[in-house]
């Protein structure tokens, strides 16, 4: 007996030691001397701060955010366990994590939550939320909020009505006090849960098995999380009477939020909801079931979204729609019954709100007069009827043929360069709201306005690229693109070219290596190949455009994160209704003000490089004060030192117009080339008898050597270039451009007005079966010599044409050619297309793939 007793005091004090020397390695780690560097409470062994904290809830925030604040200021830390908090209360502080594209996770105290919301919107992170969001927020859209207005009003009713019964005891005397918290709780329920799941659970009226469910979860998660069972994992939680009662709550609001989502599936499928599910939209939006049924339709439509992801987002609609606003509405409740003269003056607000809204009505019915006059007007003039003169879908009053397109980006590519085209021909034409496009896809005609001298300016769906690109010389027009592109043309001369193969040679060994480790993680088959080329080709044009390395291969810098960031946000504007709104209005949005805050970022450093540079190219003048070296440096870098060399010599340049130059050539040179490779990939990867007769080709130039590829080498890769050729023409970089009609003219029979925007359709035109049989098919022998004679010249455009073509081509089609070659040396790559079906691309800003770019990479080293 005594021997077991000893042991057992032995057995203690062991782990007493353990715990004692692991405290004691814990405590001395770096991580925990950078945290004890920020002010806040001296802390205790094993507990932290927590012994220093209140028992009741409302003195522990009040010593969180009122005590330690003013004691240690608006920035401090403090430890609960092993767990550090760093607080923070003030708005500079939280602008930076709030507006973070970082710091999107939440931390570990949400993980209560997960077992009942799952990786919904509150918790998901990463690519799943941000899909997630775009897919629900246009259910948020006001046009679909107005739809609830008659839910807020009928629960707000059922509310008056039962507080004032409430309110009456049984003697039929007025009662005191109510306290309100409970009906408000049961009021946004019933709204929430008839708005997230379109069911009405009449919880104000009668008490049923989901409304316990709701309120006894709620309460058990807060009762975890103010409680040591905090600190433990979930299959260990779930062995305590809490847990257990917490899992079979659970499985019931699972239940009932699955059995409603598998009704709610059925009536759409049997098409049994009230309305028009699949008709009318408002630009997009579906107007009637805005959270559950769109969640549901998107799936229908080709989301990839499964059933607890459904459930998922459902349960957090609840979770968040309910307790917040009836927390909400109690503490304003509060301050009115506190403040009874602002009360008034809210009720005098109120009684005036029924005149103010029979102005607004009749205010409203004026413009509608005056805009259907005006629409009417409009459509009786003769650049309508002119345009209405060439085939084409239907429009709509005010939207055109916005709604007759889908939502998703690869289906509306579709539709204009597939549906319409074999609809209503090789010349049709189509309206966005008030903007028409006449599109063409027949080398003829793609010949006539990329050749013309006229015919220049951009259309107007750059627009929205101004504020990021200015008049560099994608969107300069006139004599300025004249003296821009001429000053510019010398630095793609295949001499300075060839001083850039070290940099795509370098930056190819970077990529090789980085996704060879990627590939090599556990687990991994397949690797997302689209993020490392992106970064790969933001390397190479920052080193050959600024002459700077900021190795986003191998680090995360602001710049990196805000190129990325501003071409995010310029798609997001280009598919939404901010397309239509001038600069300033979509500023003063919360993307529009995002937008402008990373373009000042952008722009200040690229401004910073141009003055570093200014000083460098004046110092390297005065160490090598002679004409061969002069030649040496213009060679060395050729983009922005050509024009700032060009500046000393004369040439009028302001610094806003080189910047302008420099972050056009940052926009097109990284994200097209990346597009390029990225689909010349999945060719290769399905067409694994074409990878191989590029793979003999290469080992006849190289043979075993590892050596970088040269201009030389590159010359001679034809097959490469011709299977880098087919893949252009199947996926082109840039899938359209657009030229804005400046003047009457004749196209196929057809006269095209001032003011039209004419867009070439490249995908269509590269898949046109006159002049490539079998356009679907990947055959790069279409680009050998003689399979070429006769075909013509503007059947082919992946790099535009004309005067306009991109000045740039050479320099891309090289770096193409050396990071394909460097790719195919190193990996024999292929694609599951049995797994994951044909890639479907993204027409945005450049041709992307919708669901990224899963490869299989087999090193040969």
């Amino acid at each position: 007996m005594w021997e077991a007793f000893f042991a057992a005091i032995l057995l203690v004090l062991c782990l007493l030691a353990i715990l004692f020397l692991g405290h004691h390695r814990w405590e001395n780690s770096s991580y925990v001397k950078t945290i004890d560097r920020i002010p806040g409470p001296k802390k205790k062994p094993i507990f932290g701060n927590a012994t220093a904290l209140p028992k009741e809830i409302d003195e522990i925030m009040q010593t969180i955010q009122g005590k330690w604040v003013r004691q240690f200021g608006r920035i401090y830390r403090n430890w609960l366990g092993f767990r550090p908090f760093v607080q923070i209360s003030s708005p500079i502080f939280m602008e930076k994590i709030l507006a973070s594209q970082t710091f999107i996770e939440k931390s570990t105290s949400y993980n209560i939550l997960r077992p009942w919301l799952g990786g919904g919107l509150l918790l998901a992170s990463g690519d799943r939320w941000r899909k997630n969001r775009r897919l629900l927020t246009p259910a948020f859209h006001f046009q679909i909020l107005d739809n609830f207005f008659d839910v807020f009003n009928k629960n707000a009713d059922i509310l008056c009505q039962q507080l004032a019964k409430a309110s009456i005891s049984n003697k039929g005397q007025f009662t005191e006090e109510i306290d309100v918290f409970p009906f408000l709780k049961k009021c946004t329920l019933d709204i929430i849960c008839e708005a997230a799941m379109g069911i009405k659970i009449n919880a104000q009226l009668e008490d049923t098995q989901y409304l316990r469910d709701v309120h006894r979860i709620s309460e058990i998660v807060v009762e975890r999380f103010f409680s040591s069972s905090n600190f433990l994992p979930d299959w260990l939680y779930h062995w305590m009477p809490h847990g257990r009662e917490h899992t079979k709550i659970l499985e019931r609001l699972h239940g009932f939020t699955s059995k409603v989502i598998q009704e709610r599936k059925q009536e759409i499928a049997q098409g049994r909801l009230e309305g028009d599910v699949n008709g009318e939209d408002l630009g997009g939006l579906k107007k009637r079931r805005a959270f559950l049924d769109l969640i549901l339709m998107a799936v229908k439509g080709g989301v990839e979204l499964s059933d607890v992801d459904i459930r998922n987002e459902v349960d957090t609609f609840m979770f968040e729609g309910h307790d917040t606003t009836a927390a909400a509405l109690v503490w304003l409740l509060y301050c009115m019954a506190t403040n009874p003269g602002h009360q008034e003056l809210v009720r005098q607000e109120l009684d005036e709100l029924e005149m103010i809204t029979a102005l607004l009505v009749a205010i409203l019915l004026v413009l509608i007069t005056v805009l259907f006059l005006a629409y009417r007007r409009w459509e009786c003039s003769s650049f309508v009827k002119t345009i209405d003169l060439i085939p084409g879908p239907k429009k709509r009053p005010i939207v055109g043929n916005a709604t007759s397109l889908p939502r998703e980006s690869d289906e509306i590519m579709q539709t204009i360069q597939g549906k319409w085209i074999k609809q209503f021909g090789r010349i049709y034409r189509s309206w966005l709201g008030f903007r028409t496009f006449v599109h063409i896809s027949t080398p003829h005609f793609v010949e006539k306005i990329l050749t013309s001298q006229t015919f220049i300016e951009k259309g107007k769906s750059y627009s929205i690229l101004t504020p990021w690109l200015g008049e560099g010389l994608l969107l300069a027009t006139g004599a300025k693109w004249k003296k821009n592109r001429r000053l510019l043309t010398p630095a793609f001369h295949f001499q300075i070219l060839d001083n850039f193969f070290d940099v795509f040679n370098k930056n190819a060994d970077i990529l090789c290596d980085q996704l060879a480790k990627a590939q090599s993680s556990e687990g991994v088959k397949e690797t997302d190949v689209f993020p490392f080329l992106k970064k790969c080709t933001l390397d190479i044009i920052c080193e050959a455009a600024m002459g700077i390395k900021i190795n986003a291969q191998l680090e995360d810098t602001e710049y990196i994160r805000n190129v990325h960031r501003i071409s995010e946000i310029v798609v997001e504007r280009f598919f939404s209704f901010g397309h239509f709104l001038p600069d300033w209005a979509y500023h003063c949005t919360s993307k529009g003000r995002e937008h402008f805050k990373i373009l000042k970022q952008i722009h200040g450093f690229t401004s910073k490089v141009i003055r570093e540079r200014k000083e460098e190219i004046a110092r390297e003048e005065v160490q090598n004060n002679d004409a061969e070296n002069s030649e040496e440096i213009k060679k060395r870098r050729a983009f922005l030192d050509l024009m700032l060399l060009a500046v000393k010599d004369g040439v009028e340049l302001s610094e806003v117009e080189i910047r302008n130059e420099v972050d056009t050539f940052m926009f097109e040179g990284h994200d097209t080339t990346a597009s390029a490779l990225v689909w010349f990939l999945y060719c290769m990867g399905t067409n694994l008898e074409h990878q191989e007769l590029v793979r003999e080709e290469l080992n006849d130039v190289f043979g075993n050597s590892d050596r970088s590829c040269t201009i030389e080498d590159a010359n001679k890769l034809k097959y490469l270039e011709c299977c880098i050729k087919e893949s252009l023409r199947l996926y082109p970089a840039v899938p359209n451009i657009t030229r804005y009609i400046s003047e009457d003219f004749e196209l196929g029979g057809y006269k095209i007005p001032t003011g039209a925007s004419l867009s070439v359709q490249i995908y269509a035109l590269h898949r046109n079966e006159d002049y490539f049989p079998d356009p679907d098919i990947f055959k790069p022998e279409r680009f050998q010599m003689d399979e070429s004679i006769g075909r013509h010249a503007f059947a082919f455009v992946p790099f535009s044409a004309g005067p306009r073509n991109c000045i740039g081509q050479r320099f891309a089609m090289f770096e193409e050619k050396v990071l394909a070659s460097a790719l195919l040396r190193r990996f024999k790559i292929s694609y599951n297309l049995a797994k994951h079906g044909p890639s479907k691309a993204n027409a945005e800003l450049v041709l992307r793939p919708k669901h990224g770019m899963p490869l299989n990479l087999v090193s040969f080293s």
